[in-house]
Formats: structure tokens, C-alpha cells, sequence
């Protein structure tokens, strides 16, 4: 399950999402900003009479909060597109530290495997001066390694793709 904006902002910068911090503080500066923007917005503004209804009317110097306003917008809807985005890498995992266990647990298993056919491979050529290779155990945990190297490769991949990703979008805070 992907975290919503608002779960974000509120996990971030606790212990397990340190890094997420600065971009949280880029989310609320922006939009404090935004805020303060649409404040003076009010300055500017007064009622008119125009026959039976009263209408709200700018008067003419709000021209020169508009521009801050257009910015401040942009600046909001940028910090928030980022925030989307770094959710999308992160997709189901809650954090860049959890998609990097996940990775280096796929990668350790792989590495656990290589050193058991490394053992049995000794075993098997303490036993008898053939090719350890052709020992059925040696074998057996070749097709296993080969196996989990070709279920894990793809997640690996995209695990690295995804970290580097989210990486990249932190990096601009």
C-alpha cells in the first residue's frame, strides 16, 4: 500500500524516515508561503454595491501580488509532485532503508547460496578425487542458486531502479 501525502508528512522525519525530512520542510515552507500569499490577497480586496448584491472587487494594486501568488503556486504544486513521486518509488515499502534490507536480504541469500556449493564442492572432493560438479548435492544447490538468482534478479533490479529514484528526488532538499 502506497502512503498517502498527509501519512507522509507526518512520519516524516521521525528515526526510520530521516531523510525525508527536507522534503516535508520544503512542503510546509511552500505552502506556509502559498498561505501568506492568499493573506495579503485579502489587502486588496473590498465589496462594491452593484444594484441588489454586493460583489467582492481587487482593487488595482493587486496586480503585484499576483505574480507572487502565480509562484507561490507553482513552487507548492512542484514540492507536492515530488512528494507523489518519491511515493510512487517508494510504492508498497515505507521507506528507502526498507527497500534497501529487502535488497541486500535478496543479494545475501544469493551470496549464502554460492558459499554452500563452495562447501559442498570441498565435501564432495574430500570424499573422492572426481569433479566436484558432478556431485548430486553440488548440483542440487547449483539448480536452487540459479533458481533464486532468477527469481530475486528482476526485484533486485527494480529495487535499485526505485532506491536511486527516491534517492534522486531527496537529493534536490
Amino acid at each position: 500500500m502506497t502512503a498517502t501525502t498527509t501519512e507522509f508528512l507526518q512520519r516524516a522525519g521521525t528515526p526510520r524516515h530521516q531523510d525525508e525530512a527536507d522534503l516535508a520542510t520544503s512542503y510546509f515552507q511552500a505552502d506556509g508561503r502559498l498561505s501568506e500569499v492568499k493573506i495579503r490577497l485579502l489587502d486588496h480586496l473590498s465589496a462594491e454595491k452593484k444594484g441588489d448584491r454586493v460583489v467582492p472587487v481587487f482593487d488595482e494594486s493587486v496586480v503585484d501580488v499576483l505574480p507572487e501568488l502565480d509562484a507561490a503556486k507553482k513552487r507548492s504544486a512542484a514540492v507536492k509532485q515530488n512528494i507523489d513521486a518519491y511515493l510512487e518509488a517508494l510504492g508498497s515499502y515505507d521507506s528507502v532503508q526498507a527497500m534497501t534490507e529487502r535488497m541486500l536480504r535478496l543479494k545475501r541469500t544469493s551470496n549464502n547460496l554460492d558459499k554452500d556449493i563452495l562447501n559442498l564442492s570441498k565435501q564432495a572432493l574430500a570424499r573422492s578425487n572426481e569433479r566436484p560438479q558432478d556431485d548430486p548435492a553440488v548440483m542440487d544447490a547449483v539448480v536452487k542458486r540459479d533458481r533464486v538468482a532468477a527469481e530475486s534478479s528482476a526485484e533486485i533490479a527494480d529495487l535499485q531502479k526505485r532506491i536511486s529514484r527516491a534517492k534522486e528526488i531527496i537529493g534536490g532538499y
